[in-house]
């Protein structure tokens, strides 16, 4: 996972998405599906990106990363998902969110 995260960090998603699908299928862990689906997003692969984001909601559906990312997912198929994306949106702020991240990239695409 460490592996992985500094790839995230260095914006290396192909890596990251590579090392995160090896990690779902031995730690089946929120994380690692969260990771993952951020991995997809960014490669605009959305069907794999939605389907690692619901795995991760599955795990955990109080976690705000996950609501997060579910917003943002929505978000970028446009305005036929603005009510799932507000809905998402609100269960993130919820729970707290607090990373940066995504608060800047959920502000950018709401605006």
């Amino acid at each position: 996972m460490r592996l992985g995260t500094i790839y995230i960090k260095r914006k290396s998603w192909k890596d990251a998405r590579t090392v995160f699908s090896k990690c779902c299928k031995e730690a089946n862990s929120t994380t690692c599906w969260i990771n993952l689906g951020l991995s997809y997003l960014k490669l605009g692969e959305m069907a794999n990106a939605e389907d690692a984001i619901a795995q991760a909601n599955i795990l955990d559906n109080t976690n705000p990363k996950v609501w997060a990312l579910n917003a943002i997912l929505c978000m970028r198929f446009g305005k036929q998902r603005i009510a799932q994306a507000r809905f998402a949106l609100k269960n993130a702020i919820s729970f707290g969110i607090k990373d940066a991240a995504y608060l800047e990239e959920l502000g950018e695409l709401f605006e």
